[in-house]
């Protein structure tokens, strides 16, 4: 029987922990998504203090920059949930927000949803529908040069 478990399975099986009553569970769903969506729920009775602590963020900064930083480790730690919820940045924040990530393992995914999105509104807009506001949180070439050479 065990050989018929997949990989992914086998590992779930070997990630047992203990609930905070005691009962034995397990560290992962084997879903990452899912992993995160608890994690993050159960973050609704934490202080401000503890979630700092989380995401390594010991300084007091605005909501967009602390969900930059977020989305920033969270590339760098989990990159196939960051690679998965990569499409939703825009529609939760901005445009802009992706670009942070530019540099970083995400670049190609990047380029790709912003030229999905690019050649939508193109076709948007000639046939007199609304756009995004993708283009409209482009980075100047001045900046993409900037942060190159940094």
């Amino acid at each position: 029987m065990l050989a018929a478990l997949s990989q992914s399975e086998v590992d779930t099986t070997n990630q047992l922990s203990y609930t905070e009553n005691g009962a034995i569970g397990y560290k992962t769903s084997g879903k990452e998504l899912l992993d995160i969506n608890f994690a993050i729920s159960s973050m609704r009775n934490m202080n401000e203090e503890d979630i700092r602590k989380i995401f390594k963020n010991c300084r007091r900064v605005l909501a967009k920059e602390d969900f930059r930083i977020c989305l920033e480790l969270l590339s760098q730690n989990h990159i196939d949930i960051a690679r998965a919820v990569l499409s939703l940045v825009p529609e939760y924040g901005r445009w802009d927000d992706l670009f942070g990530l530019m540099k970083g393992n995400l670049q190609d995914d990047v380029f790709k949803i912003v030229k999905n999105q690019l050649k939508k509104d193109k076709i948007n807009m000639n046939e007199n529908k609304s756009i995004s506001l993708c283009a409209k949180w482009m980075p100047s070439g001045n900046i993409l040069q900037k942060k190159q050479d940094n």
